[in-house]
């Protein structure tokens, strides 16, 4: 019975580490670019939260016509800092990690 639980943490391992290392190598949906440590809230990246996807920075202002009332991708209007909250929850539930990182740094 111990060896069943031994095999099922293992195997939740190796699920957590597979989606590290493709979490690692997030694009940018912009230009396509590895985004450098998104998840550790690096200063050059941006995610949206309404439907998370991420880009550099410098790419939103360059390729686009982005205002902070509507999402670039999905069209959504962007929420107060309450709703992102939410937001974050939503996608945490989701076991997003970029959420879960967010969720520990508020």
């Amino acid at each position: 019975m111990s060896n069943n639980k031994a095999e099922d943490q293992e195997e939740a391992d190796e699920d957590l580490s597979d989606e590290l290392l493709t979490a690692a190598e997030e694009l940018c949906h912009i230009c396509n670019e590895v985004l450098d440590s998104i998840h550790s809230g690096n200063i050059h990246c941006h995610r949206m939260l309404c439907c998370g996807i991420a880009f550099h920075k410098t790419c939103i202002i360059k390729h686009t016509d982005f205002s902070m009332e509507k999402c670039f991708h999905c069209k959504k209007k962007t929420a107060s800092d309450s709703k992102d909250f939410e937001r974050i929850v939503e996608w945490e539930k989701q076991n997003k990690l970029w959420a879960i990182v967010m969720l520990g740094t508020v």
